[in-house]
């Protein structure tokens, strides 16, 4: 609860968006987890205009195809407004899926295929919006022995 401005009236916050995304125009993205029913909680990508509009449901997304690192699961806003670049796992391998913000089907842009493949951070656009940056590496590891490290 917190007191609504200019006035002495409480009203009700609730706090269930997370990873958020402001656009150009001032339309707010965000991701909404929803029940855990199946071991891992799907999540809603969602968009709003809080001046205008109440939140719009844009996908829904298996919490099975989530990475890993919470972290790269922030939808990273294209410069021009257009996308929502997110990552998801399928397989064992993540790759970078497009997700259109004026409404429509996401498009994976990149296929790892079946290797083991993972993206470690957050993924930027180039400032044209032709690109993206990502900091893609190989799951699949070795075990070495670092020895002698410590006096």
């Amino acid at each position: 609860m917190k007191r609504a401005p200019d006035s002495n009236e409480n009203i009700v916050v609730r706090n269930e968006g997370q990873r958020p995304a402001v656009g150009p125009d001032g339309t707010l993205y965000f991701a909404r987890e929803l029940a855990n029913v199946n071991g891992s909680a799907d999540i809603e990508m969602l968009r709003a205009n809080p001046e205008t509009a109440p939140a719009q449901a844009m996908v829904r997304i298996a919490g099975s195809r989530l990475p890993p690192l919470s972290m790269a699961m922030q939808p990273v806003l294209s410069p021009d407004g257009k996308w929502l670049a997110l990552l998801l796992t399928d397989g064992g391998s993540t790759n970078i899926w497009a997700l259109p913000t004026a409404g429509g089907e996401m498009h994976r842009i990149t296929d790892f295929g079946n290797e083991s493949t993972l993206i470690a951070r957050r993924v930027s656009w180039s400032s044209d919006g032709h690109s993206i940056y990502a900091a893609v590496g190989k799951s699949e590891a070795d075990i070495v022995l670092l020895s002698k490290l410590v006096p």
